[in-house]
């Protein structure tokens, strides 16, 4: 008896480990998005300096802050947009494992969709803010 309670416990603990590590590269999405939103507004302050700017050797100085931000928020994104890709196809397999009717799946669902919104917003503001520093 005691090792059918066992084996009861650690399947009941797999669901639990496996939402752990979902909520963990939610929060991780999470920071990347925060993080890109910082990065739209550096650039947005760069910019307002670069115009300010009363030399044109300000004027590069401010410029050159900005490729090292640029390329840490494009790594960013690119983890960020991965991570929910994978999120993604967890869900829909989980999704055709356990059915429709599933909490998990519901709450995965939403999770990522909520995420993949949020990712697309701050993707489209990141996208305007260096179009703006090009123009």
């Amino acid at each position: 008896m005691a090792n059918g309670t066992n084996s009861s416990k650690a399947a009941a603990a797999k669901p639990a480990d496996h939402m752990q590590e979902f909520f963990s590269d939610v929060e991780i999405v999470k920071n990347a998005i925060a993080q890109i939103k910082q990065s739209t507004k550096d650039i947005s302050d760069i910019n307002q300096n670069v115009v300010q700017a009363t030399t044109i050797e300000r004027e590069q100085d401010h410029s050159s802050q900005l490729e090292p931000i640029i390329k840490a928020t494009n790594k960013k994104a690119t983890l960020a947009k991965q991570l929910l890709q994978r999120l993604k196809e967890e869900t829909d397999k989980n999704k055709a494992q356990n059915g429709q009717k599933s909490p998990e799946v519901r709450i995965r669902e939403n999770m990522v969709s909520t995420l993949t919104r949020k990712f697309i917003d701050v993707m489209k503001e990141y996208q305007n803010a260096q179009t703006k520093f090009k123009t």
